[in-house]
């Protein structure tokens, strides 16, 4: 009976110390059946199927994509793969409290935390802010790798605010809008104002800012020659070529191809026509047209044209607007930087809080980035408390199931157990599990209940003899 009770006691401590304890990541509708754990833990010899101070590039997930977005490329882990592999079906929300958005002053006194609500207001320092929206950060990012770009908003009179348009601007190329707008933008490197401010006095160039392309799978191969003879074959089998161009009107005569059929399409500027892949673009007979000119971060000289007629310049820091006398349209400088990579609003995981001044100047507060305003640095904080999720999981093995995972719950397969884990990455498309080897603990509750059976039959016998 003792030895019973000693060797489930030892099973049940080397149970609990012996193991692998790992993390999976599993996406939405994926499979995965590598588990990880960061290389500083020590190894434990005790688990099979291990591999030992793997570069995390050399680890064969069935899903790196997922894998990557929660464990680190760079770094090095102990690697097991399971004897059974995990799909996630669903990710069921069981509660989700909201955001709290605040801003953290700091640089003067008193510092402190400032909650804000969206269509609410606030002070820093002496100074009224309304908070206009809180929503999903888009912009430019300072990167040493990137380029001069410029970001600027362009909103249409009497149209809905959430009705607008924000073009990234490389330097030295045209962008066109639905609209009827197109915006360009020069940067002048050296700090030369006085070379920006000859630029903006400069009228709009002509044809060489106009260019034709073909549009094939969703690309557009531009060219910029006009020269007849200049075409594309596509994915289609068309083939295109440029046989006239009319400076004129001005317009292009387009020979479309297939199969030995021609057809023969005439483009104007800026105009699409149905069933041609073609697009020409001939930015400085737009209607509405901005220069924006730049030779330091965060300031710009923007000149403005109507119907190919100077309509104004204007000097803007970020965040300030400029609005044409007898145009539609309203430009915003959002950013200027010497050097940048855009950030689309498909691509962030940032948010962003946007005060209006007294004086109609919008401050945009991006989360990890601090601005002066006044005697304080602003930064914009969101805090958003975990949420509760389950995960509905199918777990192909020796047999197959399906399980829901509910926090603070495990689920045993085999010698693991698993359970949830912290989940840093995308909570609405990525599961992270934590899963735990622990073998031995069939054996010891085996041996537990026969060292507790054979206790019984002891204080049984014990009982006979001494109580009758």
């Amino acid at each position: 009976m003792y030895v019973a009770l000693a060797a489930a006691a030892i099973c049940a401590i080397y149970s609990t110390r012996a193991g692998f304890r790992g993390t999976l990541a599993i996406g939405l509708e994926r499979e995965e059946n590598i588990a990880v754990a960061q290389a500083i833990v020590p190894p434990r010899f005790e688990t099979p199927n291990v591999w030992w101070n793997v570069p995390a590039r050399l680890i064969p997930f069935n899903d790196p994509e997922t894998a990557f977005k929660t464990f680190s490329k760079s770094a090095e882990y102990h690697a097991v793969r399971l004897p059974f592999s995990i799909r996630l079906k669903k990710i069921n929300v069981i509660s989700a409290p909201p955001p709290w958005h605040l801003l953290s002053l700091s640089g003067t006194e008193p510092a402190g935390l400032l909650d804000i609500q969206e269509g609410g207001e606030t002070r820093i320092g002496a100074a009224p802010f309304k908070v206009t929206s809180i929503r999903q950060w888009s912009g430019l990012m300072r990167d040493p790798q990137g380029i001069p770009m410029a970001a600027v908003t362009l909103t249409r009179d009497g149209a809905n605010e959430t009705a607008r348009t924000t073009l990234f601007l490389a330097s030295g190329v045209w962008q066109t809008t639905p609209g009827g707008a197109a915006v360009h933008f020069d940067w002048h490197p050296g700090d030369d104002d006085e070379a920006a401010r000859d630029a903006a006095a400069a009228p709009p160039p002509g044809l060489e800012s106009a260019r034709w392309g073909v549009a094939d799978r969703g690309a557009i191969n531009w060219f910029q020659s006009f020269m007849p003879g200049t075409g594309a074959h596509l994915s289609s089998g068309e083939e295109v070529t440029l046989i006239a161009f009319d400076e004129k009107r001005p317009a292009i005569a387009i020979e479309i191809e297939l199969s030995g059929k021609k057809r023969t399409v005439w483009l104007a500027h800026n105009e699409t026509i149905d069933g041609v892949p073609v697009r020409f673009e001939y930015p400085t007979l737009a209607p509405h047209i901005f220069m924006v000119h730049a030779w330091e971060d965060g300031h710009a000289l923007v000149a403005a044209y109507e119907n190919q007629k100077p309509a104004g310049q204007k000097e803007l820091l970020q965040g300030q607007s400029f609005h044409p006398a007898n145009a539609p349209l309203n430009l915003r400088l959002d950013d200027v930087l010497s050097s940048a990579v855009p950030v689309p609003e498909s691509e962030s995981n940032l948010w962003a809080a946007v005060l209006k001044s007294e004086s109609g100047e919008e401050i945009t507060l991006r989360q990890g980035e601090a601005k002066r305003l006044g005697d304080s640095l602003v930064e914009y904080v969101r805090l958003s408390p975990r949420r509760e999720v389950n995960y509905v999981l199918t777990i192909a093995g020796a047999s197959t199931r399906e399980v829901t995972l509910n926090p603070r719950q495990s689920v045993r397969v085999g010698d693991w157990r698993l359970h949830q884990a912290e989940n840093e990455s995308d909570p609405h498309t990525i599961a992270v599990l934590a899963a735990v080897y622990t073998p031995g603990r069939t054996l010891a509750i085996l041996l537990a209940a026969l060292g507790l059976a054979a206790l019984l039959l002891r204080l049984a016998g014990f009982a006979r003899r001494y109580l009758m």
